[in-house]
């Protein structure tokens, strides 16, 4: 039987990743090179995150700015890390995190994290992207580093092999899951060991409850309405438990990773 892969859920959630700057750290960073004073700001975030794009931004600051950057690199926990660090004091002076609505939760920028609404740069934001980094007083914490994508990728010549199209309701893609295990193909790799790949659908769904009804949010951070409510994140759940039910995924996906998922 043939082992391929027909489909696989890799991308996360449509969220922010964002730098923050600790309380503790100076805004004004020309100012200590040219009073010729040696100045070092330590810089966190996981080890996957610090490419070489982010080593190459952090090479011309350092240029620019005549102060060193010290890179440390997480490599599990990153948030836990970090909420320790801040608890006592001793975080990053920047630091990478996920953007969005829960970081004012966990890291509490408002205590612990600078104010950009004044930055230059931070008038350069996306004007839909800015608001909605924005906490409840109007005030922002941390710049965009980057967005990441959502969705599923497929495997193009096993589509065209079995002349199928791509779906757009989900109807037609339990049709497709047919066809392609009916031809020996498992057709979707969930990589659940890894946690987040499975945690995409729900924050897909979500966005369309929030796309309904644009009041949601306010209503669960007021009581009003609880996430147990929203049909949405019930139906992301089931169409996972769908599946399953008609072993169109791996047998054992508590053990997928993304790494197979990539490797197909």
């Amino acid at each position: 039987m043939k082992k391929r892969w027909g489909a696989a859920i890799l991308s996360a959630a449509l969220v922010m990743t964002g730098l923050t700057a600790c309380q503790g750290s100076s805004g004004k960073e020309g100012e200590a090179a040219s009073a010729g004073k040696e100045t070092t700001l330590t810089f966190g975030g996981p080890n996957d995150w610090l490419d070489e794009s982010v080593a190459e931004v952090i090479g011309k600051f350092e240029v620019e700015t005549g102060i060193t950057v010290d890179i440390q690199r997480l490599s599990a926990q990153t948030d836990t890390i970090i909420q320790t660090k801040l608890a006592t004091n001793e975080c990053y002076d920047v630091f990478f995190q996920h953007g969005g609505g829960y970081a004012y939760t966990w890291f509490r920028p408002q205590v612990n994290c600078l104010d950009l609404s004044g930055e230059e740069r931070a008038s350069k934001i996306n004007g839909g992207i800015r608001e909605s980094m924005l906490d409840i007083e109007g005030k922002l914490f941390y710049l965009p580093f980057g967005v990441n994508t959502l969705g599923v990728i497929y495997n193009k010549d096993i589509y065209e092999e079995l002349g199928l199209s791509i779906p757009t309701a989900w109807e037609e893609t339990l049709q497709n899951c047919a066809a392609a295990k009916e031809a020996g193909y498992i057709p979707f790799y969930l990589a659940a060991k890894d946690v987040w790949p499975i945690t995409a659908w729900p924050f897909a769904e979500f966005s369309y409850a929030v796309q309904r009804d644009p009041s949601l949010m306010g209503k669960i951070n007021t009581n009003q309405a609880k996430f147990s409510d929203v049909q949405e994140l019930r139906d992301s759940g089931n169409r996972i438990q769908e599946l399953l039910v008609y072993l169109f995924a791996q047998k054992h996906i508590i053990s997928g990773m993304v790494a197979g998922a990539i490797k197909g």
